[in-house]
């Protein structure tokens, strides 16, 4: 408790000390009595705050590599030409590698390298080259400790793998920076478990050795049979990323993913409980101007040939999201703001979307299990083990959804859908009203709270 008396000597006018506290007490009263009447109330913990914009991953580094190639791959062997870099350009410089033929999976593991399908006649335009899938491995792979590499205007063939998995580019590992993935074009991709077209995996358990400084942009995947994934997965630790401009067209299962809580970063132990780690999410992350056309799980078996809830445009804990100007058309759901493991999705902004032709309906929001992991720590948090049957308990929070298009008819469920433990949120939308606006301790209960107003 303050004592205003101190602020007052009434040593040295001890005739006045009291008179004076006196007259600036009534004074402070009436001040703060105007500004509760003229200061609107202040809803800083209502809603979402973006990523911050110096987070958006530069692209200026492309230009160190300039515009002719310094080595040609005319054979299916792409990690040759790879090699002869060093001693064209020098080690550690920029190295542009055209390929011309069809060729075979390989590994990037050197730094400031990008591949190009080259076609001799005109560079810009679309490239013949192809690499040819092989079940049970990525077409291209890059790894721990790389940066600066470019997988530009290339054609990736998919293949039909069963059981097994399959991978169009996966980023995966620590410590990996500046990646940008574009205008390239994948199809078929195929299984019956786990297909991505793009798949990133950061496993770095410090800040220090995250993925960051991501591009995937203008990329076209269609006809992609993903199983239990998804067409562009952004998983773990990753931070500072781009997902823009693609179009992903008949797909069987989620097309873009950025997750959270799955086990990516190895989970740790608080208090004796096994939780994901809390690094382990992708966070300042942009998903912007993407087409999402035809998405159904009626032909994946990993859904039993069945309807599922899946969205095209899924947050599944991650953080600090912005997620605008994106188009669905005939999905199962549009959009999807979720956290099926022990985490909180957070700061998750949803702004001029568009969702036409939704089978359930446009947006689902929540949690998917009626208790969440604070309210029972007796649920099993560990990611490692848990399954799809036993998930859905985490918690949505300070989101703010405005100025979208929701505009498909006859759903099975409202448009916008909100289930469990949503709070501290703005959802605006004509089909939504307010929920419990005391959000204090929101996180800690499972019941919603939601303005429908800035």
């Amino acid at each position: 408790m303050i004592n205003f008396r101190k602020f007052y000597n009434t040593a040295t006018h001890p005739s006045q000390g009291t008179c004076r506290f006196s007259v600036h007490l009534r004074c402070l009263t009436v001040w703060c009595l105007v500004l509760w009447l003229f200061t609107p109330p202040v809803l800083a913990y209502w809603g979402a705050t973006a990523p911050a914009p110096d987070s958006r991953p530069s692209l200026d580094w492309i230009a160190s590599f300039g515009q002719k190639p310094h080595v040609y791959s005319t054979t299916a062997d792409v990690t040759s030409a790879i090699e002869r870099c060093d001693a064209v350009v020098g080690r550690g410089n920029y190295c542009l590698v055209a390929v011309q033929a069809s060729a075979t999976p390989f590994v990037i593991s050197r730094s400031k390298t990008r591949i190009i399908g080259f076609t001799a006649k005109k560079q810009t335009a679309k490239s013949d080259a192809e690499i040819i899938a092989r079940a049970g491995q990525a077409s291209i792979l890059i790894g721990s400790n790389v940066s600066q590499v470019v997988i530009d205007n290339l054609q990736f063939v998919g293949v039909r793998s069963g059981s097994r998995p399959v991978y169009g580019i996966m980023i995966s590992g620590r410590n990996i920076r500046d990646i940008a993935i574009r205008n390239n074009r994948l199809y078929n991709f195929d299984s019956d478990t786990s297909a991505h077209g793009v798949i990133v995996l950061g496993s770095g358990t410090t800040h220090a050795t995250r993925i960051a400084g991501l591009t995937i942009d203008g990329n076209h995947l269609h006809d992609l049979r993903t199983g239990a994934s998804e067409s562009i997965s952004i998983n773990g630790n990753v931070t500072d990323w781009v997902v823009s401009r693609n179009v992903i067209e008949r797909v069987n299962n989620i097309a873009i993913d950025a997750i959270g809580g799955e086990g990516t970063v190895p989970p740790h132990t608080v208090d004796g409980r096994v939780l994901p780690h809390p690094l382990d999410a992708a966070r300042n992350g942009w998903i912007e101007h993407n087409q999402v056309r035809t998405m159904s799980t009626l032909t994946n078996p990993a859904y039993g040939f069945q309807r599922s809830w899946a969205g095209a445009i899924y947050v599944d804990g991650a953080r600090r999201i912005s997620i605008t100007d994106n188009s669905v058309t005939d999905a199962e759901w549009a959009y999807d703001i979720g956290a099926e493991n022990c985490v909180i999705a957070e700061h998750i902004t949803m702004i001029r979307n568009r969702a036409t032709h939704s089978h359930y309906g446009d947006l689902r929001v929540g949690g998917y299990t009626k208790t969440g992991f604070l309210a029972n720590p007796a649920i099993n948090c560990n990611p490692l083990s848990t399954t799809d049957d036993v998930e859905g308990h985490g918690y949505v929070r300070q989101i703010t959804v405005t100025d979208n298009r929701f505009e498909s008819t006859n759903t099975e469920l409202p448009p916008v859908f909100i289930e469990y433990r949503t709070t501290e949120s703005i959802i605006i939308d004509p089909s939504v009203t307010a929920a419990a606006n005391d959000a204090t301790n929101a996180t800690t209960v499972d019941g919603n709270s939601y303005r429908i107003t800035r």
